[in-house]
């Protein structure tokens, strides 16, 4: 995905890009490499051969609120009453990562390309999974919560006081105010329209099937897909049905919040203090409410990477230099997101410029690394050697050789 650096200018962070003007911001790009990842040959403990990572920021976001809050109170006899109101609007910005991508080469035995050595398929340009959203994303998160109420502190006697009021709420869904959040709505599916997924079958009919012979199978039209196939096995047949089955983007056939809330909810409130002394030595209190709270905003946030905002896609088993897949459509890639045809897995690994040059980087820091592993190997073999020369001229000798 060529553009998924771009940057909408309607975001939060593209006003604050703008304002930084990092060097790696340009012309609404963010440029920068994806994360890769090397596999289990090559160490990420101590010793750490693995290249550094460096991220975009794994939340570029702000965070406000403006509050109003009012109150009014008049004491009449024993009674002491009052009223308020009050309004909180909140505003966060929030981005959400996978648009830089993940290159993996590390070591897989499945990969028909594989040097099993993740230096060396670096330095050959062989992946064993590429991972990319297809856009920036961010979420502009807004609510309000607009509450009123009335309460009355009661001094029923010397020892006796009650509190009780009520409290007014409305409290607004925290939604996406660009309209980018998508829902599942299960009553909405559709079985007709359901996607069909690739079937196990086996070449030679031959059962178990193991090897090359396992294979992907079209149940639309029998067909198996050829040998190496095995991992698009329950992944999604393309053209088969309709992949946004059952998925509405807020405001389109849902509501803009993505899910209803009451308009107005009433939260009782009630409390009592007692002196059983008289003397304020000894004084029971106790007292309860109903009381209301939004979701959580993390089950909230994710849902601006939905489909059809944006495609989540994984490419396997192929060569960056030659911008080649050996890789199924759907293949390893989530259910609800499986949106991609074999032409979207190749305008995948069709990169940018600047990205060719990274690759580029990429591949020769792993040249690099592996001339580093090779001569600490060679000087470890050396400084073994003449270790070894030393003793024996000792044990010949009786003393240290000068």
């Amino acid at each position: 995905f060529p553009n998924a650096n771009v940057i909408d200018p309607s975001y939060y962070a593209f006003k604050a890009l703008s304002a930084v003007q990092p060097p790696n911001f340009q012309n609404g790009r963010v440029l920068m490499p994806p994360s890769f990842a090397w596999g289990t040959r090559v160490s990420s403990a101590s010793p750490n051969y693995a290249p550094p990572n460096t991220p975009f920021p794994g939340y570029l976001n702000i965070n406000s609120t403006d509050d109003i809050s009012i109150s009014l109170t008049k004491v009449a006899g024993r009674h002491t009453l009052k009223t308020g109101f009050y309004n909180t609007h909140s505003y966060k910005a929030q981005q959400r990562q996978g648009w830089a991508g993940t290159l993996t080469f590390a070591n897989d035995t499945s990969n028909p390309l594989d040097s099993q050595f993740g230096f060396a398929n670096a330095a050959l340009g062989i992946f064993s999974s590429y991972n990319q959203f297809s856009k920036y994303v961010e979420g502009s998160f807004v609510y309000n919560n607009t509450e009123g109420y009335i309460q009355d502190n009661w001094k029923v006697n010397n020892k006796l006081t009650l509190d009780y009021g009520v409290r007014l709420v409305h409290q607004q869904p925290q939604y996406d105010s660009l309209g980018q959040a998508s829902n599942f709505l299960q009553d909405q599916w559709a079985r007709n329209q359901a996607p069909v997924l690739y079937l196990a079958g086996c070449a030679n009919n031959v059962f178990p099937c193991s090897g090359t012979n396992r294979q992907a199978l079209n149940p639309v039209t029998g067909q198996l897909l050829g040998p190496n196939t095995s991992l698009a096995i329950g992944t999604l047949v393309p053209n088969s049905g309709n992949t946004t089955n059952g998925l509405f983007l807020s405001g389109q056939g849902i509501a803009k919040t993505t899910y209803t809330w009451p308009n107005l909810k009433l939260g009782p409130r009630f409390g009592v203090a007692y002196d059983v002394t008289g003397q304020q030595r000894i004084v029971v209190r106790g007292g309860g409410g109903l009381f209301f709270d939004r979701p959580s905003g993390n089950s909230i946030y994710p849902q601006v990477q939905n489909p059809p905002t944006i495609r989540n896609l994984t490419v396997r088993y192929g060569q960056v230099a030659q911008r080649t897949v050996n890789v199924l459509p759907g293949a390893d890639v989530d259910a609800a997101r499986r949106l991609d045809q074999h032409e979207d897995a190749a305008a995948a690994l069709e990169p940018a410029p600047e990205e060719h040059l990274l690759l580029i980087a990429a591949r020769e820091r792993a040249h690099r690394l592996a001339r580093i592993v090779t001569r600490r190997s060679t000087r470890v073999s050396r400084d073994g050697a003449e270790a070894s020369r030393l003793r024996t001229a000792k044990a010949a000798t009786g003393r240290s050789p000068r």
